[in-house]
């Protein structure tokens, strides 16, 4: 792959391939929704406070108007937000686009109109903050926000002087590149990240095919979720009220023998689990349940932190025999892989 490609994959799909891009936008698009539900609501809500303060606060009573305007307007869009565009994606892509245009068009208005001898601060803070919220992909984002400061620019000429615009162009530029920078850093972290949490629960999926029960293990939040499972070996004995630790500690009670309690309670601590999986992918243990039958636990990696150590894992249990082999299987060791 070439430069030129490799620039094309980051503008237009995240650094990831067109395929890539595709199997996780779905991900990509619904968090799109959260983040421009949260500014909306942090514009709606201070655009009200403002208007408020613009009705007792004579200094800014100019622009009473265009607060109430925005507040009106950014409270319908949560209502489309949340009611509409999960189930459309072409409005949430409308909406987005539609909110970073008309906030941007305000942010014009606020500095150049109604601030002829004042810096443009309100246009410079949007053009920081709306790259993390109002995109779809990089290169349309970019090319938006470049429209816009031509937009402020013209429209300046007639109501600034140049010196108060040459102020202005260098604290919009500075602010746009900030935002524009770490904005496409970090929808390059968080695209690779979902799609190695989209290939992660692909393969939980194929082995919800051959285990009983999968549970996935936060180990450093202590904090556990049942994914999938064949049947519901642990349903009514895991309380989801509970950390990570008192849910297997009820696990084992309800379902190890009192003869392999002591092993299986060693292999599921977590407390030395983390450095029994630093160098391998899984470790695994056999035991005899209350049943008198043959089952085996699982600890699979599916997320490790920057220093190597496994962050979440997958506790599966499979049924392997009956009472009938117990002989052929070997108590006394852990199998490591």
């Amino acid at each position: 792959m070439n430069l030129f490609e490799k620039i094309k994959l980051v503008l237009f799909y995240d650094g990831l391939t067109k395929e890539e891009y595709n199997a996780v936008y779905n991900d990509i698009y619904n968090r799109n929704l959260k983040n421009l539900f949260a500014y909306n609501l942090i514009i709606a809500s201070l655009s009200f406070v403002l208007f408020l303060v613009s009705c007792i606060w004579n200094i800014i009573e100019s622009n009473r108007i265009s607060y109430f305007v925005v507040f009106v307007f950014c409270s319908l869009l949560l209502i489309l937000i949340k009611k509409v565009a999960p189930n459309i994606i072409w409005i949430g892509k409308l909406i987005s686009y539609f909110f970073s245009s008309v906030i941007l068009i305000w942010a014009i208005y606020i500095g150049t109109v109604t601030a002829h001898n004042q810096s443009a601060t309100s246009f410079s803070v949007c053009l920081a903050i709306l790259p993390f919220v109002a995109y779809n992909s990089i290169f349309y984002g970019f090319i938006h926000r470049i429209i816009a400061i031509i937009a402020f620019v013209v429209v300046a000429q007639f109501y600034k002087t140049p010196s108060t615009i040459s102020v202005d162009l260098v604290n919009i530029v500075s602010f746009g590149l900030v935002g524009t920078g770490v904005s496409i850093v970090n929808q390059l972290i968080q695209a690779n990240a979902m799609l190695t949490r989209k290939n992660v629960y692909s393969e939980i999926r194929n082995l919800s095919n051959i285990f009983d029960t999968i549970r996935i293990i936060d180990l450093e939040n202590n904090t556990s979720v049942d994914y999938e499972a064949k049947s519901d070996t642990s349903k009514g004995f895991i309380s989801r009220d509970s950390d990570a630790r008192t849910q297997m500690e009820n696990l084992l009670k309800e379902i190890v023998s009192e003869r392999n309690s002591k092993r299986m309670v060693n292999f599921c601590n977590f407390a030395t689990l983390e450095d029994r999986l630093y160098d391998k992918q899984k470790v695994v243990c056999d035991f005899i349940d209350k049943n008198t039958e043959w089952q085996r636990a699982v600890f699979l990696v599916v997320q490790r932190n920057k220093n190597g150590f496994p962050s979440k894992v997958s506790f599966t249990l499979e049924m392997i025999a009956d009472k009938y082999y117990i002989k052929t299987l070997d108590m006394n060791t852990e199998s490591i892989e």
